[in-house]
C-alpha cells in the first residue's frame, strides 16, 4: 500500500477497537501489491476482515501455483470484487463473471471493479446461485453489515420486499456467461454450496478448477468429495480458508511446476 493508505487503514483498526468506526464511511486504499490500483471499502469490519483474506494473507495463493494458466473464472460470491481484482491481477488475460446476491456488496463490486468491467473483462451479476431457479430471501439470522456473512433462503418474504434476490442453476449462469469452458470456478456462498451440488450436476463437466470455501458441515453435507471424484477432480489442496480441486486431465493444460 502507499503510505496515507497505510495510515489510513492502521487508523480505521485503531478507531475500530476503540468503538469510533463510521460505517456509513468509505476508506480508500492505493495498494502496490498484490495488485496495483485503488480499492474502496466501507469503515466496516466485514470489509477489512476481507481485505486482509485477500491481499494480506492471500487465501487464493495455492490456487495460482496449481493453476498456472486462466482464461475464464467465474466467482460465486464476489461480495466488493476483491477476489476477482486479485485473480485478474495473476491472469491479466483472463475474463471474469463476477456473482453476488447483495445490492449494497454489489454496488460497491461494480466500483471496485471498474476498470475490468470498462474493459470488457468482467461481467458483475447480481444474483445468486441456486439448486433451481427461485426468488430467494435474506436469511432472517443475517446481521447487518456483516457483508462477509450474506446468507440467503427459500423462505417467503412479503410481496415486493427489497431484500430478495433471483436465484439461478448453475447451468443458467455459466450460459449467462458465455464462457465455453471455466478455468476456475471460485466459490464462498455462505452455505449455499449444499445448493449448488443438488440435482443436475452436468455443468460440472465445463470447468477445469473449483476453489471453495465451506461453511459449517456443508462439505458433507452436499457431498463434494465424493461428487467430484466422480466428476473426474481430485482434491489438490486445502487449508483452514479454501479447498482447491482439479481435474485430472484437461484439454490443452499445462501443469504446474
Amino acid at each position: 500500500m502507499s503510505l496515507g493508505s497505510i495510515f489510513r487503514y492502521r487508523n480505521y483498526w485503531l478507531r475500530e477497537a476503540q468503538g469510533r468506526s463510521n460505517p456509513t464511511g468509505k476508506l480508500k486504499l492505493r495498494l502496490k501489491s498484490p495488485v496495483r490500483g485503488v480499492v474502496v471499502l466501507r469503515k466496516v469490519p466485514s470489509d477489512l476482515f476481507t481485505f486482509g483474506d485477500i491481499f494480506e494473507q492471500e487465501v487464493y495463493r495455492t490456487v495460482l501455483r496449481h493453476l498456472p494458466d486462466c482464461s475464464t473464472i467465474v466467482d460465486l460470491g464476489a461480495n466488493i470484487g476483491l477476489a476477482s481484482l486479485y485473480l485478474a491481477s495473476a491472469y491479466p488475460s483472463a475474463r471474469i463473471l463476477a456473482i453476488e446476491p447483495n445490492r449494497d456488496n454489489f454496488e460497491l463490486l461494480k466500483t471496485n471493479l471498474k476498470n475490468l468491467i470498462q474493459e470488457g473483462r468482467c461481467i458483475p451479476m447480481q444474483a445468486a446461485v441456486w439448486s433451481a431457479r427461485k426468488v430467494l430471501s435474506v436469511n432472517p439470522h443475517w446481521l447487518p453489515d456483516a457483508y462477509n456473512g450474506f446468507r440467503l433462503s427459500e423462505q417467503p418474504s412479503p410481496p415486493n420486499a427489497v431484500d430478495q434476490v433471483q436465484g439461478f442453476t448453475m447451468e443458467e449462469i455459466l450460459g449467462s456467461s458465455q464462457f465455453e469452458q471455466v478455468d476456475l470456478l471460485k466459490v464462498d456462498i455462505e452455505g449455499a454450496e449444499v445448493e449448488l451440488f443438488r440435482n443436475d450436476l452436468a455443468w460440472l463437466g465445463q470447468v477445469r478448477a473449483v476453489a471453495i470455501e465451506f461453511h459449517g458441515r456443508s462439505r458433507y453435507e452436499c457431498g463434494f468429495d465424493r461428487i467430484l471424484s466422480d466428476q473426474g477432480f481430485k482434491v489438490c489442496e486445502e487449508d483452514s480458508h479454501t479447498v482447491l480441486a482439479m481435474r485430472t486431465t484437461w484439454p490443452n493444460a499445462r501443469k504446474a511446476d
